[in-house]
């Protein structure tokens, strides 16, 4: 099953087990060196403890609907590897082939349930042309450069 992270961001988590809401997910855990997403961050949903968690991808059950479920009660914090990185932080940068040419901005990325395996890169070239001629979609191995400011692509 091919999931969109975008598509994931604010969607609440809720426990199998126990039927109690975790939290609302924040953002994706990615690894741009393996090409896969590795979980999600998550925020509690207590008025007073607001911070923020991690959650491996094979401790959930579906993403399916319009909640997430999880496999047990989300009780002890899980940590992300070092090699992970933060979905928003490369969402909205251009992405530029290596001839220079601007293709669009980094909307979404496209991963495969279970293994978290990313296959594309969703760009966008602006609304009027994303209803026009739809997005984009750059195969991930294509990503050769991910700076500061662009992203480039082959």
């Amino acid at each position: 099953m091919l999931i969109r992270a975008g598509e994931l961001l604010n969607k609440r988590i809720v426990s199998y087990e126990t039927g109690n809401d975790c939290g609302e997910v924040k953002d994706i855990a990615i690894s741009l060196k393996s090409n896969k997403v590795i979980g999600l961050y998550y925020q509690n949903s207590g008025i007073l403890k607001k911070e923020v968690k991690f959650l491996a991808l094979n401790n959930i059950l579906n993403f399916e609907h319009q909640n997430i479920t999880v496999k047990e009660k989300l009780t002890s914090f899980e940590t992300a590897n070092t090699e992970t990185e933060k979905f928003t932080l490369y969402r909205k940068k251009k992405i530029i082939s290596k001839a220079g040419k601007e293709l669009g901005i980094l909307e979404d990325i496209a991963f495969i349930v279970p293994n978290g395996e990313i296959k594309y890169l969703d760009v966008s070239d602006g609304i009027i042309c994303d209803i026009i001629n739809g997005r984009k979609h750059i195969a991930f191995g294509d990503l050769i450069v991910v700076g500061e400011d662009f992203l480039v692509v082959n």
